[in-house]
């Protein structure tokens, strides 16, 4: 069971990236599972961005308890 919703919740953010959405808060508060079926859906796109790739996207932001850890790295020592 947890396979399949792990499975759901990344073919979910697939097709956001598919069409140039990018969340940039995903953590489990913003992820919600249905009991009945396992229908995955994700909510709260307050800091959601329509990706460009001429946009630098260096700016961190989202909740940091769910950041990666590579990222409170970069945010430590930023490449100037």
């Amino acid at each position: 069971k947890t396979y399949t919703i792990f499975s759901k919740i990344s073919q979910t953010i697939s097709y956001l990236h598919d069409h140039n959405i990018v969340h940039r808060d995903i953590n489990v508060e913003n992820i919600l599972i249905s009991p009945t079926d396992n229908e995955i859906k994700i909510i709260d796109f307050g800091l959601a961005k329509i990706f460009e790739k001429s946009q630098n996207y260096m700016i961190i932001e989202g909740n940091k308890n769910f950041r990666a850890p590579n990222k409170e790295k970069f945010l430590e020592n930023p490449i100037v």
